[in-house]
């Protein structure tokens, strides 16, 4: 964990950061009820939630496991549409 909190912050705070500066400029510059208004005022919102993997080392840059445990469950859903009831099948 130390060392991806170490590479995290040598490699990926200063795009964080780059992208932190053009998030505020563009605050100011772009109409907010465009589309590039709503996702520059999304961004910024979520800002905090975003930069989290910054100083918490367990936390994963993905969420892959979850969506394929997700993806799983899903697609077998249509299968067990009738498990358990011979008269529904």
């Amino acid at each position: 964990p130390a060392q991806r909190l170490e590479r995290r912050q040598r490699d990926s705070r200063p795009i964080v950061d780059r992208l932190r500066t053009w998030v505020d400029a563009r605050l100011a510059d772009v109409e907010p009820k465009g589309t590039l208004g709503k996702a520059v005022r999304y961004l910024h919102n979520q800002w905090s939630r975003l930069t989290l993997f910054l100083t918490e080392a367990a936390m994963e840059l993905t969420n892959n496991a979850a969506e394929r445990l997700l993806r799983t469950l899903v697609l077998d859903r249509r299968s067990w549409v009738f498990v358990g009831s011979n008269h529904s099948a």
